[in-house]
C-alpha cells in the first residue's frame, strides 16, 4: 500500500476476486479512506459474482474497465488525451513502477 493523499493499492483483477484469502484487504482499504474522508476505488478488468456488492458495501467504488469506458467516453477527446498522458506520466514518473506502465501501455495498445 503507498501512502499519499489517501491509501492506495495497485493490484490484480485476481485480488479482488478472491479478496477472503487475505491476498487483497478492500475492508482496510475501506476503513482507511473513510478516515480521511476521500473517495475510494477499487479498479479492475472486471469483477466475479457478487464481488462488486461486496466491495460496495464497504463504502468503496468498485469500477470495471466497462465502467471507465463509459465514464471517459463522455469527456471531450481533449480531456480523454489528457487523461490518458496524464496516467501514464504518473505510472513512468511518480510510481516509477515498471510493471504498471507495462500494464497501461498494453491496455492503451488494446484500446485503439
Amino acid at each position: 500500500m503507498r501512502g499519499g493523499c489517501a491509501p492506495g493499492h495497485f493490484g490484480r483483477g485476481e485480488a479482488i476476486r478472491s479478496y477472503e484469502d487475505g491476498t487483497a484487504r478492500p475492508r482496510n482499504f475501506a476503513n482507511e479512506t473513510a478516515k480521511r474522508g476521500a473517495l475510494g476505488l477499487i479498479v479492475a478488468l472486471g469483477f466475479e459474482g457478487g464481488v462488486r456488492e461486496d466491495v460496495e458495501a464497504l463504502g468503496v467504488k468498485a469500477l470495471d474497465r466497462h465502467d471507465l469506458q463509459r465514464i471517459a467516453g463522455l469527456w471531450d477527446p481533449l480531456k480523454q488525451r489528457t487523461a490518458v498522458q496524464s496516467f501514464v506520466y504518473y505510472a513512468q514518473h511518480v510510481e516509477k513502477n515498471s510493471t504498471l506502465t507495462a500494464r497501461v501501455m498494453d491496455f492503451l495498445g488494446s484500446a485503439e
